[in-house]
């Protein structure tokens, strides 16, 4: 199967265009890899980063958690 390989491509690109500041760029090409490989986790902390990049802080630790599979309230209190 393409499959695994054309993913790696996609999630190779997705880390260069982050690391170039390529939110959007990045975005895509984690959603193509996502869109081969659904049960594939890098993507989730891309979008993470990304979102944490663009300042919704909040947004970058609930989606961090959802990935983990903790509640967004997990340790508090």
């Amino acid at each position: 199967s393409r499959a695994p390989n054309e993913s790696q491509a996609f999630l190779q690109q997705a880390r260069a265009d982050e690391r170039m500041g390529l939110l959007d760029d990045a975005e895509r090409h984690y959603r193509k890899v996502l869109a081969l490989e659904p049960n594939n986790r890098l993507p989730g902390l891309g979008f993470s980063r990304i979102r944490f990049a663009r300042g919704d802080f909040e947004g970058a630790l609930a989606d961090t958690r959802a990935m983990l599979g903790r509640s967004t309230h997990a340790g508090s209190r």
